[in-house]
Parts: C-alpha cells; structure tokens; sequence
C-alpha cells in the first residue's frame, strides 16, 4: 500500500509491503531463491543489499590457532514486511525542473515465523534526500544511517542513488 498527503510544497509518502511465503512439502524454510531479503536502495536504506536479515558465521584460520573469521551472509527469510515514511519538500526549479530535499525513515523486518518476532528485530533507518523531479520521473541521492546497527553493518550509514520513473 501506498499514500499521499500533499499540502503546497510538502509532500508527505507512507509505504508499507507485506511478502509472506508458505514453505511446501513439510520444509521449515522457503529454498533459497525463493526467500525475501530487504536492505539496499529499494527497501531499508542505510543497509547493503539484502543485508537486513544475516547469519553470522565464524570459523577458526588455521594454521593461526585461536584466531577466527567471521563472515556476515545475507540470510532472507519467508516473511517480510518493509515500511517507509519520506516528506519531501520543493525548494526551487530551475530552468523548470524541480529540485526537492526529503527527510525518511524506513524500517524492516525479515524472519521465517511471526510467532518469533520480537521487538528488536525490526530494523529501522533514517536519512535525506536530494531529489531532482523530472517529467518522467525522479532521480534522487540519499544518504541513510542504521538506526541500531548490528555486526556487519557500517554505522556511518550509506549513499544510495535511485531513479524513479513514471508510466
């Protein structure tokens, strides 16, 4: 689902998605191209792609001993719900063409069953946004930030450039 409020120059967008796959075949778990994975431009900014859910996985380097790596795998899920609040302003045009900043926050969730979601495993960002609003569509740059990073998340936040076209 999707909705606007538009007041003069202020453009406030709710976003909500809801994905939900039922495993066939008494299987625990979606295979794995099956799965729903979020993070990156497109769902929860301020992650790397598909990094909102991971496993975390460590294992010894020989020959060092008491050593270990550890690797951080984007895990998906079977369930995902995904959630965005962005209000956008217009500031001027020039040569005709729009020029916008925007204030967001976006929030996730990736799990395998609703009975063991807890609070914390909602993962929330927030950023901004310079927004070129052509015609045919938007070209924007953001800038997000994990509002409570984990293991293998960069708390610096990242960039994230988008394009969204009309049709």
């Amino acid at each position: 689902g999707q909705g606007f409020y538009t007041k003069g120059r202020l453009q406030l967008r709710v976003d909500g998605r809801y994905d939900h796959g039922i495993p066939l075949g008494g299987s625990v778990l979606l295979p794995e191209v099956e799965r729903f994975f979020a993070g990156g431009d497109d769902s929860v900014r301020g992650y790397e792609e598909d990094r909102l859910a991971t496993e975390i996985i460590t294992e010894p380097v020989p020959p060092l001993g008491q050593t270990t790596q550890i690797r951080v795998l984007p895990s998906g899920g079977n369930i995902r719900a995904l959630g965005t609040l962005d209000a956008q302003v217009t500031l001027w045009k020039i040569a005709s063409v729009p020029i916008a900043s925007a204030v967001f926050t976006d929030a996730g969730l990736v799990t395998n069953t609703l009975a063991a979601v807890q609070l914390d495993d909602v993962r929330p960002s927030a950023g901004m946004a310079a927004r070129l609003l052509l015609p045919i569509g938007a070209i924007s740059v953001e800038y997000a930030v994990p509002l409570f990073p984990r293991l293998g998340d960069d708390p610096r936040g990242r960039f994230h450039f988008a394009v969204a076209l009309r049709y």
